[in-house]
C-alpha cells in the first residue's frame, strides 16, 4: 500500500514539472505559474500561436515569490508587431501590467483575498492564454 501511494505521489510530482516547464504550450500546476514554491520565481511567456516565439514575458521581481498577498513584477513586449502584452487578474477584472516594447513596464498586484493566490494571464491583442492559478 505505502509502495503505491510513493508511485502515485511521484507520477504527480512529474507531472507537476513537466506542466511547469512547457508554459506557453499549455498550462502550468495550480498554485505554479510564475512562483515555484515560496523564494523560486521563474518568467512565463506568451507564444505567437503554437510557435516557439517568444512574443511577450513577465518577469517575478526578486523577492516576490515570499508567500504574502502582495506580487511584483515586469511585463515585456519582446515581439516588434505593434501589439502589446498585457497581464491581468481574474479577482480585479482589470489590466494590471502592459508593455508595448522592449524596455518593459513594472506592475504589482495585491489580492483583494489577502491571501497568497490568483487567477493570472499574459497574453496580446492576438494571443490569450487560458487563466492560471499563480501563487505569489
Amino acid at each position: 500500500m505505502q509502495r503505491n501511494v510513493k508511485k502515485t505521489l511521484a507520477k504527480a510530482a512529474a507531472l507537476s514539472l513537466l506542466s511547469v516547464s512547457l508554459y506557453g504550450i499549455t498550462t502550468a500546476a495550480p498554485a505554479e505559474a510564475y512562483c515555484s514554491g515560496k523564494g523560486y520565481p521563474f518568467t512565463g511567456y506568451v507564444y505567437l500561436g503554437s510557435s516557439d516565439v517568444r512574443i511577450g514575458k513577465e518577469v517575478p521581481n526578486s523577492g516576490t515569490c515570499d508567500g504574502l498577498s502582495d506580487y511584483y513584477a515586469k511585463v515585456y513586449d519582446i515581439y516588434t508587431d505593434g501589439s502589446c502584452v498585457y497581464v491581468d487578474y481574474l479577482e480585479t477584472s482589470g489590466v494590471e501590467g502592459k508593455s508595448c516594447d522592449s524596455a518593459g513596464a513594472s506592475f504589482n498586484y495585491s489580492d483583494p483575498q489577502r491571501n497568497s493566490l490568483g487567477y493570472e494571464r499574459i497574453y496580446t491583442n492576438s494571443y490569450r492564454h487560458d487563466w492560471l492559478n499563480e501563487g505569489f
